[in-house]
C-alpha cells in the first residue's frame, strides 16, 4: 500500500477512518448478536416455560378429577351431591381454561414449522383420550344417579369404573406427558441455541477486536514511515 502520493494530513485522516469504519462494524455486529440473544432468550421465557407451567396445572387438574371421582364412586367421598357436582364443574372449568390457553400457544407457531405439526398431533392425541376418559366417567356416574338406590345398580356402576376408568386416566395422563415431553425438549433445544447464539456473538466480538489491532498496528506503522 503506497501512501506517498498522499499528504500528511490525508494519510493520518485515512487511517484514523479505517479504524473508526472497523469499530463501528464491530459495535454494529456486537449489537446485531446481543439482539439475536434477546430474542432467543425471550422466547424461551415467553413461550416454552409457560407453557410447561400451564402444562403442569393441567396435569393435576385431570389427576385432581380422577380422585375426585374415584372418591366418590368408592364410597369414600360423603359430601352431598350438590357439594360434589360444584367441585367436579370447578374442576372441569379450570381444566378446560388451562386447556384453551395451550391450545392459544400452538398458533405461536410459523407457517410451515415441523414443530407445530407434531406438537398438534400429540395434542388431539390428548384430546381424544381426555374424550374417552370423561365419557366413561360420565357414564358410570350417571348410572349411580340412575340407580335411585339400587345397591345392584351401583355395584355395576362401580365396577364398571374400576374395571375401565383406571385404563382411560392412565391413557389421558401418559398423552399429556408426550406433550409435556415435548416442550421440555424444546425448552433445551432453545436454551442450547441461546447458549450458541451468546458464543457465537462472543467470538464476532474477539475476532473484531483482533481485525482492529492488527490493522490500528498496521496503519500506526505504515503512515508514520511514509511521511
Amino acid at each position: 500500500m503506497n501512501l506517498n502520493h498522499l499528504g500528511i494530513r490525508a494519510r493520518i485522516t485515512l487511517g484514523l477512518a479505517l479504524i473508526l469504519a472497523l469499530a463501528i462494524l464491530s459495535a454494529a455486529n456486537s449489537l446485531y448478536r446481543n439482539m439475536s440473544v434477546k430474542f432467543e432468550s425471550g422466547e424461551v421465557a415467553t413461550s416454552w416455560i409457560p407453557a410447561i407451567e400451564n402444562l403442569g396445572n393441567m396435569k393435576g387438574f385431570v389427576a385432581d378429577h380422577y380422585l375426585l371421582v374415584s372418591d366418590r364412586v368408592g364410597g369414600r367421598d360423603k359430601q352431598d351431591l350438590a357439594t360434589f357436582n360444584r367441585r367436579l364443574y370447578e374442576n372441569g372449568e379450570a381444566l378446560r381454561k388451562a386447556t384453551e390457553v395451550y391450545a392459544a400457544t400452538l398458533l405461536s407457531y410459523e407457517a410451515g414449522d415441523p414443530q407445530a405439526d407434531a406438537e398438534k398431533a400429540l395434542f388431539a392425541e390428548y384430546q381424544a383420550q381426555r374424550d374417552a376418559y370423561f365419557g366413561i366417567v360420565k357414564a358410570v356416574l350417571d348410572g349411580m344417579g340412575s340407580a335411585s338406590g339400587s345397591e345392584e345398580a351401583a355395584t355395576r356402576a362401580r365396577d364398571d369404573f374400576a374395571a375401565k376408568a383406571p385404563v382411560a386416566f392412565q391413557q389421558t395422563f401418559g398423552a399429556m406427558e408426550k406433550i409435556l415431553k415435548f416442550n421440555l425438549d424444546g425448552t433445551a433445544k432453545a436454551a442450547l441455541k441461546v447458549q450458541d447464539t451468546v458464543a457465537s456473538a462472543e467470538r464476532a466480538m474477539v475476532g473484531a477486536l483482533l481485525v482492529i489491532v492488527l490493522v490500528g498496528v498496521l496503519l500506526i506503522w505504515m503512515v508514520p514511515a511514509s511521511v
